[in-house]
């Protein structure tokens, strides 16, 4: 039986399974006749000009939306960034990248951080808990306190963007955990973001979110 979030991801028909950082494109059979295939850009590689955030599919009935994306301001200019944020109209970023992380790939939206924790005036909220790369939050009740603030601002009907550094594992990891305080099942939730192609990268990252889902549905 086909669930709705089967016809809302029908955009990754096709992918192959685990492919979350680039996709495969066939090449014309060899004269050889062995068909060989190509690595495409991977999604967040953008160029200035194609900005745009990859939209999760949330539960029916919210009016928020949610959209994933690598680093603000890493493969695009500041202004960009900022541009593709009015045009998605997004109200609240979610960031997972370490401080010295963000310093070092996106100086710009380091200093713009910085400047938001001053207190200075933002077009949008920021919400921040810092995940190394690859890894796990380390105070799981503190990190859930920020997952479930990000599932009421989606009830709330903002517009939130969650971003780790390539957009894919953290990012995968925390948006599974907002579906599910959204009321999906482990196995909607994850295809939902798989479909967004962002999904859990390592094995500390599933057994993080198949514990907490565990605990949700105990």
């Amino acid at each position: 039986m086909w669930s709705v979030f089967d016809l809302l991801c029908c955009a990754c028909k096709g992918r192959r399974e685990g492919d979350s950082l680039e996709t495969r494109i066939p090449r014309p059979v060899e004269p050889g006749g062995l068909l060989q295939s190509v690595k495409a850009r991977p999604h967040y590689l953008q160029t200035a000009t194609e900005v745009e955030f990859r939209e999760c599919h949330i539960p029916e009935g919210f009016q928020g939306a949610l959209f994933f994306h690598s680093m603000p301001g890493w493969h695009e200019s500041w202004e960009d960034f900022m541009g593709a944020c009015q045009r998605s109209a997004v109200s609240l970023v979610f960031s997972l990248t370490e401080h010295e992380e963000m310093a070092r790939q996106s100086p710009n939206y380091f200093a713009y951080s910085q400047e938001r924790a001053n207190n200075t005036a933002k077009p949008w909220k920021h919400l921040e808990y810092p995940i190394p790369i690859f890894g796990v939050p380390l105070d799981k009740e503190g990190f859930m306190k920020c997952i479930q603030g990000v599932a009421q601002a989606l009830r709330d009907g903002e517009r939130v963007l969650i971003h780790s550094k390539t957009g894919i594992g953290r990012t995968g990891t925390a948006a599974t955990l907002v579906l599910l305080c959204l009321g999906l099942s482990l196995i909607d939730a994850s295809q939902a973001v798989r479909c967004a192609e962002s999904g859990p990268e390592t094995d500390d990252q599933h057994e993080f979110v198949t514990t907490i889902a565990a605990e949700f549905f105990a």
